[in-house]
């Protein structure tokens, strides 16, 4: 994301009609034109006063921003680099915290859906998120101890996996603002859908980038437009 954002961004967002209708939208979604999306930034791990005050805060999608993923195959959080939160395939991070994002969606809270945000470089930064996942899924670019490609091994699916059935991920949201490579996210949206999540995005530029994401995605892949 653009902003330096510290504690939460709250942002009222479009849920776009792109390639999605209510009867596409799959179960922890909400139907197409109701989604009310909180950004959180300092949720990791957070606190349990902080993910109530979210859980009955009115909005229905809660996006955990943001996460990169390192050269050896590590996923982190942006409030705390230093811990990796999935590690050789493994989640690493804090078990407090997946009890709270679990808890989001208990007791008739508004949540009904989690994201996650994927977020790059920007120009002239190092290379991270979206640099590693071009290299990863077509060559052999990869670090040792990192699985190339997107089958079941490859160490793409394993933290995806991990996304969705350790943390409850509904969503990988996209946030690439420098590598712009639409064949590697095209192929990362086929995996997250094969393991039940959908695929967000969230375009700051470089239209033709995006559009042909959604142009070469099945119908039911991309299910949401957040414009920065």
């Amino acid at each position: 994301m653009r902003k330096n954002v510290t504690g939460f961004l709250m942002i009222f967002l479009l849920f776009l009609g792109v390639a999605c209708s209510s009867h596409h939208a799959q179960k922890g979604a909400t139907a197409a034109g109701k989604n009310l999306v909180l950004y959180g930034r300092g949720l990791y791990p957070g606190d349990d006063s902080t993910f109530e005050l979210i859980r009955q805060s009115g909005f229905t999608t809660l996006m955990l921003s943001s996460f990169y993923i390192r050269a050896n195959g590590d996923l982190v959080s942006g409030d705390d680099g230093r811990h990796p939160i999935i590690h050789n395939g493994v989640f690493t991070g804090n078990e407090e915290w997946v009890k709270r994002v679990q808890s989001l969606r208990k007791g008739g809270g508004s949540i009904g859906r989690v994201e996650v945000l994927l977020e790059g470089r920007w120009y002239g930064q190092p290379p991270n998120t979206y640099d590693y996942i071009r290299d990863w899924i077509d060559s052999g670019k990869a670090e040792p101890g990192v699985i190339p490609g997107t089958g079941a091994n490859s160490t793409l699916y394993q933290m995806m996996r991990i996304l969705k059935e350790k943390i409850g991920a509904d969503a990988i949201c996209i946030d690439d603002e420098s590598v712009y490579d639409s064949l590697s996210i095209i192929r990362l949206g086929e995996m997250v859908h094969g393991l039940g999540m959908r695929m967000t995005l969230c375009p700051y530029t470089r239209i033709p980038f995006w559009k042909s994401i959604i142009d070469s995605s099945r119908t039911d892949v991309v299910d949401a437009v957040y414009l920065q």
